[in-house]
């Protein structure tokens, strides 16, 4: 699999679906219920990092996370070469093209667009965006990957 495409594609996604958030719904405004109300769309700007935090560092935020990018990236172009390593290559696709969403944002907008959340307990306050779904898959799957792997 061409891993540096793939990875593009999920940014691709994650930034047509944000534009698709920014153009339908109004920021800050009243949620929209979808399928039976399971998922909520409400669309937010996040000057921060998880759950708004550090919105008052707007550019420390910056600074970090494009550090942060720039960090995995190298990795996941040093893993590329291997031969096999599917899984690693696999998380590190996902990661890389989730952060690479978030870092846009951040650099073209000033912060990040959010505008999907789980109404389920705690999960309830939190809005997130295709990337950070990207992002959390990727660890996950990276963190399965240490577990299990036999290296």
């Amino acid at each position: 699999m061409n891993w540096l495409f793939f990875s593009t594609i999920l940014y691709k996604i994650d930034d047509i679906l944000k534009r698709k958030a920014e153009g339908k719904l109004e920021a800050g405004g009243e949620p929209i219920d979808c399928l039976d109300g399971k998922v909520r769309l409400q669309r937010v700007r996040n000057k921060g990092i998880a759950g708004g935090k550090l919105s008052d560092r707007e550019e420390d935020v910056r600074t970090l996370t494009t550090l942060a990018f720039a960090g995995l990236l190298l990795r996941f172009l040093a893993e590329l070469p291997k031969k096999g390593h599917s899984a690693k290559k696999l998380a590190l696709a996902m990661t890389t093209g989730g952060a690479a969403g978030n870092m846009a944002d951040r650099w073209k907008r000033g912060s990040v667009t959010d505008f999907i959340s789980i109404p389920v307990g705690g999960l309830r306050k939190f809005v997130f965006n295709p990337a950070d779904i990207f992002i959390g898959i990727g660890g996950l799957i990276a963190a399965l990957d240490a577990f299990f792997s036999k290296e």
